[in-house]
Order: structure tokens, then sequence, then C-alpha cells
């Protein structure tokens, strides 16, 4: 059962990049490889996940590509019972994140995050608001080195939960 505020306000706010995660599911190299799983995966989209699992009221700030793969993170998200506050950006894609077992126990992993719709988190996708009235704010070290835009994010949402009470119904 969720342990909802009675006010409706998040208990917990993470903000920052997911990824989408294709696996190959055999020991292949990735281009040998025929079985895939494809899932999502980031630092504040596995807190905020975990989190809504154990029944903590939760948000997720971020920015993905108006694309299959940045509609596909947000339904996932959605269907992990998360408050989502997903930007929709038309001209950068979503994170692919590629994973191929070179053994039962090595894997390699690929990136492709080059101008990336959560490098481009900015101030401007921010609910202040939302952060100033949840409990615990979280974002990792990752979203900051993203990009100067997200960096400024981060350091502006920092700013406020040092400096200002917060001011909740």
């Amino acid at each position: 059962m969720k342990d909802t505020q009675s006010d409706g306000r998040s208990q917990l706010v993470t903000m920052g990049e997911t990824l989408a995660s294709m696996c190959s599911l055999e020991p292949l190299p990735l281009r040998q490889a025929s079985r895939f799983d494809l899932s999502i995966a980031g630092a504040e989209s596995n807190v905020a996940i975990g989190a809504a699992r154990l029944g903590i009221r939760t948000s997720w700030i971020g920015r993905v590509g108006d694309d299959e793969l940045g509609h596909l993170i947000v339904n996932k998200m959605r269907g992990e019972d998360l408050d989502v506050r997903a930007q929709f950006d038309v001209e950068h894609p979503t994170v692919l994140m590629l994973k191929s077992r070179r053994t039962s126990s090595i894997q390699n992993v690929d990136y492709y995050r080059r101008e990336s719709a959560g490098s481009h988190l900015s101030t401007a996708d921010i609910d202040v608001a939302l952060i100033s009235c949840a409990d615990v704010f979280h974002v990792s070290a990752i979203t900051s080195a993203l990009s100067k835009d997200a960096r400024d994010a981060v350091r502006s949402q920092s700013r406020l939960q040092n400096v200002l009470e917060p001011r909740c119904p």
C-alpha cells in the first residue's frame, strides 16, 4: 500500500538522465547475438523506481528524446507508479546503452550519448515547487557531468535546498 502524503506531494524527487538499455541475452559479441532485452537504466530512475516499490511517493524529472526509446522510458516509469515530469526533446535523441556479454561473467558496455536529450536538461525543465516541497531531492554526479546546462540545473536546485525553507500548502 502506497504511503502517500495527505497533501499529495512527493516525498522523494529525483532528477537525471534515464537511458534505454539493450542487453544481449547470449554470451556472444553483440553483432552475433540474436536475443536481446530492452529495458531502462540510470541512477536517478533506479532510485525512483526502488523507492516507489517501497511505497514512497516519488517523482522523476528528466529529458528524453521524442522518439520510441524516450516514450518507452516514460511508459515504463509511469508503469512503476512514478510521477513522471519528462520533457520530450524533438531535436535530441534518447541515450542508448548497449550491453553485450563477452562471457557469462564479463560484459561490454557502449553508450550512445552524444548530444542526447538528457544532456540538454536545463533549469527550464525543473518544477521548483515540486522539489521544494519534497522531503528528499536526489541527483547523482553523472547528471552534472553531462553538460553545462545540466550542471547549472543541478546547482540551481542544490542552492534552493540549502537556502529556502519549504513553502508547501
